[in-house]
């Protein structure tokens, strides 16, 4: 673990409780007096407190130094994503927020399962137990958006994802890649998208639609 994450880091004095407990002070075997370094993922500041008392289910722990950081490299890119199974989702995450993407966008395509609803808080747990193992200073932004058309309106360099395309490593950092579900875009799709650059992914087989995002995730 590179740093723990507290909403609260920051202040002069906070108290660990619950999952940051049991880290650091049963998992990680911390003493009174140790040094350890948190993060509120707010700002770009690490904060190293020293723990100055352990009972048997709260640590108290005061600041002892702060310290401004910056990205060792900028996040980048930009991947709009159909709802696929949540469970697949939650997969791909850590390695997209490891491999530095930006942002993902995720939408009911034509194809998706409607009954797939993303639990934001579970994600956002799932970021910052990544976030704090790979050392990434502000986690990967995930968004919800109700239609293709909601993404096409909102974002102007759209580039999709498809059979018959140039080869994808010519992907610009400013695209938007446009992934389809299980199945690929449907026909209505397709004509909506007739206008806009496509890309494909030369001398491989066919991707599972998690495959493909994470693919298209490297090339930026």
């Amino acid at each position: 673990m590179q740093f723990l994450i507290h909403k609260e880091a920051g202040k002069d004095s906070i108290t660990l409780s619950g999952d940051s407990y049991n880290h650091i002070v049963k998992s990680r075997r911390a003493k009174v007096f140790q040094i350890v370094s948190l993060r509120n993922m707010s700002d770009l500041n690490l904060y190293n407190y020293k723990i100055i008392n352990i009972d048997r289910k709260l640590a108290t722990l005061e600041l002892e130094s702060t310290t401004k950081t910056t990205h060792i490299k900028e996040p980048k890119g930009h991947i709009i994503a159909s709802i696929i199974d949540i469970k697949n989702i939650e997969k791909i995450l850590p390695f997209l927020n490891e491999v530095n993407l930006k942002k993902i966008s995720f939408f009911y395509a034509d194809f998706s399962q409607k009954n797939f609803m993303l639990n934001f808080e579970r994600m956002d747990r799932i970021l910052a137990s990544s976030s704090e193992q790979c050392g990434r200073i502000t986690k990967l932004e995930v968004e919800f958006l109700d239609s293709l058309e909601n993404a096409l309106d909102r974002y102007n360099r759209i580039c999709v994802l498809d059979f018959g395309g140039d080869n994808l490593e010519a992907l610009q950092e400013q695209d938007s890649l446009l992934v389809g579900c299980e199945g690929g875009f449907s026909q209505r799709e397709r004509e909506k998208l007739a206008n806009y650059k496509k890309y494909s992914i030369k001398n491989a087989n066919i991707l599972k639609a998690e495959n493909a995002i994470m693919y298209g995730a490297t090339k930026f």
